[in-house]
């Protein structure tokens, strides 16, 4: 698999005609396969270290003080221990609950502004007791806003729109970060099953060395990513896709063994959301007489929610 080599430094310090042959070649690109592989993003190499070090010991801690960040409701931030979640349900597609656990926080920031209708996407935040968790974590998760605001607009140029287009529907973001440890192999030689990511992109930060994230090709094969250290995985996500009116693709993907063996990995994601009252509709530039729109409008925290729902209620008991 071809996945391109997006330097956003080298987009920044650009003339105008650089920058719109690197964004044409990125609109290309996102019309068939929705992964980029991100370098020149200026986040610091250390903190990304140390919040990987956070995760890896946030999940060595027993069972039971882990289990005290289970979350108040299936979907909410919190602690999801083994096989309590099943990806592959997202897409309506019957599977074995994923061999992972996950801790994963809310938005650290805004609020509903006085809407109980958009509280539960602003829970408050319950840090694990390790030293330096919650500066790490947070700071890392500020990087990752500033880095998703940055991919934002150069996806708007890309489409022709004012840069600032997908950001005035992301003043109340409610973005989620999660760390994800698989602890060792599985039956299937799937660790999490085939989806498709649910917002507007994500950023995944791999274990070093790691070649167990796989992407459905458009022929239908699958084919490994294999990043390089200091390189994000960016992909495109359902409500950018359903933005797009289907010009660009959320492409399903999923997680599996290592060809090397069944060894331990940890991945860190950034799940950036928009307000959960943003109503997401195709952009009129997307939409032509042979193209009408595919998708009714639908609010991004509905859309959310529905998503969420069926990933964990496919593992209950």
């Amino acid at each position: 698999m071809t996945t391109p080599l997006i330097d956003l430094s080298a987009h920044d310090r650009g003339r105008e005609q650089e920058r719109r042959v690197i964004e044409r070649a990125l609109d290309e690109h996102l019309r068939h396969t929705g992964f980029l592989l991100v370098a020149g993003h200026g986040v610091d190499a250390a903190l990304i270290d140390r919040t990987r070090e956070m995760a890896t010991r946030f999940f060595a801690l027993a069972d039971d003080a882990k289990g005290s960040f289970r979350p108040v409701a299936d979907g909410a931030p919190g602690y999801y221990p083994l096989a309590t979640g099943s990806l592959a349900a997202t897409l309506g597609e019957d599977g074995p609950p994923d061999p992972k656990e996950s801790f994963t926080t809310g938005p650290l920031t805004g609020g509903p502004g006085g809407d109980p209708a958009l509280a539960r996407w602003f829970p408050p935040t319950r840090w694990p007791d390790i030293p330096g968790f919650s500066d790490t974590w947070t700071a890392y998760h500020r990087a990752m806003e500033a880095l998703a605001t940055a991919l934002l607009a150069l996806f708007a140029r890309a489409l022709d729109l004012p840069a600032d287009r997908f950001a005035q529907a992301c003043r109340n973001p409610t973005s989620t970060m999660s760390a994800v440890h698989y602890p060792g192999g599985s039956a299937s030689g799937v660790r999490a099953g085939a989806h498709s990511d649910y917002g507007t992109l994500t950023i995944l930060h791999k274990h070093p060395g790691a070649d167990d994230l796989e992407v459905r090709m458009p022929d239908g094969t699958w084919s490994r990513l294999r990043p390089e250290p200091g390189v994000f995985v960016v992909n495109t996500g359902d409500l950018l896709a359903q933005w797009t009116n289907d010009r660009w693709v959320s492409t399903v993907h999923r997680v599996v063994v290592p060809e090397e063996g069944s060894r331990p990995s940890t991945s860190l994601g950034f799940f950036h959301q928009p307000d959960a009252d943003a109503l997401v509709e195709a952009l009129p530039s997307c939409v032509t007489a042979d193209n009408p729109a595919r998708y009714a409008p639908v609010r991004a925290g509905e859309h959310l929610a529905a998503k969420m729902r069926r990933q964990h209620t496919a593992a209950a008991p």
